[in-house]
């Protein structure tokens, strides 16, 4: 399939499927199975064994079908008849415009048992449908389902005046077992440290309509709120030790404050105590576990070791020095004192964790490597935060006084607040005037009824306009607290995407909106300006905007009423491009001059790339943790975020989560890929985990 030419290898080659016929496969000496490529082209091959067991290959038999998208193949379960392939396509060839489609099952499963089976297909609108195969002698007779509610369909003729609604309820016939948090879709990111964290968090603006979020990533697990305590004033420090290293919970709660030190003991509620050994009429600098089951607490004018049976032991500073810092762990102590001094302590033995490989020839240790014990992952790689927005997000940017986010929220095939409640208005109203003087006071019952039910549509979905319809809001958001600061609705059918752009003591919002553009000031004041065509990209350039409309790119500065055009320019041809050809008519010279994969000889030239495999929609060069390397985030439509870090020693593209595969393969394989590297097992994984703690987590 790779040899017909080149027009049609991308779509022959890549993305294909195979699919094996398994019945045949189990119960004949031959298997057949189709291999069929995107777009026309599937051969079924029969493999079998001739007399010496020897696997042999048929000649492919070709099932090819121009004008048309292959998106799935299955092998058809038919016994022993001739093998049979099921596939799904759809015939392109006179598909001129977009189809007028309904609604989209986007999920199935299959639910067997000895006696029955039946399908779950769900909607694009969160609806599942149970399906059933009605079946006459092995032979399909149509498809029904089992639910009792009438059935409808708007392809219904309905007589005049009558209608079709339902009422939306809550589960009944299936119970929510667990739920799985998904950044998909990713429309945009930024990395910044707007909470003084020293690490830099990730604001990811995903999802997609009223099920829109903004979602907050930080590295490590989360951590819940237990108990809430009153303090008599501000505290300097706050530690948690446990009584005994087997522990599983921690035993007290050491607050320290400027003159004093507070010890709580937490159980069934936190309250205060003290018969803990801690010195509560000093400041504490530090304090920890020692060994199994002693407690360590550091002050500025000594060191308390406090034991199980609540015996103590104190080491004074010398003379008038007092210790102004501290380092602990579980076995050992540093302490500087006034003047440049360190003292350190330790208990014996040392505690220190190191892994070492021991020689079983010569006892020698090697590959010593220390190690720092932590919580484990539990499968959280990030927390988050999460919260909610009203349309799909956009575009985010941070406001660089306040750290705020300015958001811009637009939806296709939807209204704005305003809207709806005419339209929930205007089909009160309706309702009302279709009764019968009979039903007059009933109808206004519903009637009143349904404006005052206002479903959450982040669960039964948001009405649908039609075509052509946009709903936009720009946000003001405190990305700490995730509270809105403000929000401003703009109207009917304007969709916005945003930029800022500082403009001497200014901070301004551009906005493309279709079918306008506009400035909006911290007095919220607009200014409009038509275009031709939809502006869809924008960035501040040298104190003025740069805006894509269309092919044009045109440079706007602010003016008292509108936005002024000061230059533009047309992505054209160049404009030698007649003398060359000219020069050239035979085509000789531009067919020798041709890039890669015979590409114009004009294009910019590929240092390198690397196929993600999703659509990057983007892009930002950072410092993940204090004191790191810079590297380049990137996150895609489908939810992934990713870290591409520079690797000078080589040149290219180099696959690392491929190479982190090492780790997890079999220690014979270890050995064989090491081996071809010229270097140990255990010197490729310590180079491995070097490389991403020196740029990430």
């Amino acid at each position: 399939m790779l040899t017909f030419s080149s027009e049609v290898i991308y779509r022959c080659w890549t993305a294909g499927v195979v699919r094996f016929d398994h019945q045949e496969a189990c119960f004949r000496c031959c298997c057949p199975f189709l291999a069929g490529a995107i777009e026309k082209q599937k051969l079924v091959y029969i493999l079998n064994r001739d007399a010496a067991a020897r696997l042999t290959i048929s000649s492919p038999l070709e099932a090819h079908k121009a004008n048309t998208l292959v998106y799935h193949v299955v092998g058809v379960d038919v016994g022993f008849e001739n093998p049979m392939f099921a596939c799904l396509e759809m015939d392109y060839e006179n598909d001129l415009d977009d189809p007028e489609r309904g609604m989209i099952f986007v999920c199935s499963a299959t639910h067997k048992t000895k006696s029955m089976f039946f399908f779950l297909a769900q909607t694009e609108q969160g609806d599942i449908f149970k399906i059933t195969l009605e079946t006459d002698e092995d032979m399909i007779a149509h498809l029904g389902d089992d639910d009792e509610e009438p059935e409808f369909s708007s392809a219904m003729p309905l007589e005049e005046g009558d209608t079709f609604f339902f009422q939306p309820r809550p589960l009944k016939n299936l119970v929510l077992v667990d739920e799985l948090d998904s950044l998909s879709p990713i429309l945009c990111c930024q990395i910044a440290d707007l909470a003084n964290e020293d690490t830099p968090q990730l604001y990811v603006a995903c999802g997609r309509g009223p099920r829109s979020s903004l979602r907050v990533l930080r590295h490590g697990l989360e951590v819940s709120e237990m108990a809430v305590s009153e303090l008599p004033g501000n505290p300097n420090a706050v530690w948690t030790v446990r009584r005994h290293v087997e522990d599983e919970f921690d035993a007290y709660i050491i607050v320290s404050f400027v003159n004093a030190t507070l010890v709580l003991s937490i159980g069934e509620t936190v309250e205060e105590v003290t018969d803990s050994g801690f010195l509560g009429t000093t400041p504490t600098l530090s304090c920890s576990l020692l060994g199994d089951d002693a407690l360590v607490q550091v002050y500025p004018d000594g060191i308390r070791h406090i034991r199980a049976d609540k015996r103590v032991n104190e080491w004074k500073t010398p003379g008038k020095k007092t210790i102004v810092k501290c380092a602990v762990n579980q076995r050992q102590v540093v302490i500087a004192l006034t003047g440049g001094e360190l003292v350190y302590f330790e208990m014996d033995p040392n505690g220190v964790l190191l892994r070492t490989v021991l020689d079983p020839v010569t006892g020698d240790l090697s590959d010593t490597r220390t190690r720092i014990l932590a919580l484990e992952k539990l499968g959280a790689v990030f927390n988050q935060v999460a919260f909610p927005l009203q349309y799909t997000p956009r575009k985010f940017v941070i406001h660089p006084e306040s750290n705020n986010l300015i958001i811009i929220e637009t939806d296709h095939n939807a209204y704005t607040e305003a809207t709806k409640a005419q339209r929930k208005q205007q089909m009160a109203e309706e309702m009302v005037e279709a009764a019968g003087e009979d039903e007059r006071e009933l109808a206004a019952e519903m009637a009143a009824a349904f404006l005052n039910e206002n479903l959450p549509e982040s669960i039964f979905g948001a009405p649908k306009a039609g075509n052509g319809q946009w709903a936009s809001v720009i946000r003001v958001m405190n990305p700490i607290q995730g509270n809105t600061l403000d929000l401003v609705q703009l109207e009917q059918n304007e969709a916005a995407f945003s930029k800022t752009k500082n403009q001497g003591n200014k901070i301004l919002a551009c906005l493309c909106c279709l079918p306008s553009v506009g400035f909006l000031e911290q007095s919220y004041a607009s200014a409009q300006t038509p275009v031709e065509e939809v502006p869809a990209a924008i960035a501040p350039f040298q104190g003025r905007v740069l805006i894509g409309v269309g092919k044009l790119l045109r440079v706007y500065d602010l003016g008292k009423k509108k936005l002024l055009r000061k230059c533009e320019n047309k992505v054209r041809l160049p404009p030698n491009t007649n003398d060359e050809v000219d020069e050239d008519p035979t085509g000789n010279k531009a067919l020798w001059d041709r890039g890669l994969l015979n590409g114009a000889s004009q294009k910019a030239e590929v240092i390198m790339n690397y196929h993600v495999g999703e659509t990057v929609l983007s892009l930002q060069k950072t410092t993940l943790i204090p004191g790191g390397s810079e590297s380049l985030v990137y996150t895609t439509l489908s939810g992934g975020i990713g870290i591409l870090v520079p690797f000078t020693s080589h040149e290219n593209v180099i696959d690392g989560d491929l190479c982190e595969q090492f780790n997890s393969m079999e220690p014979n394989k270890q050995k064989n890929v090491a081996e071809e590297l010229d270097r140990t097992p255990p010197e490729v994984s310590k180079k491995l985990e070097d490389i991403r703690t020196r740029y990430a987590f």
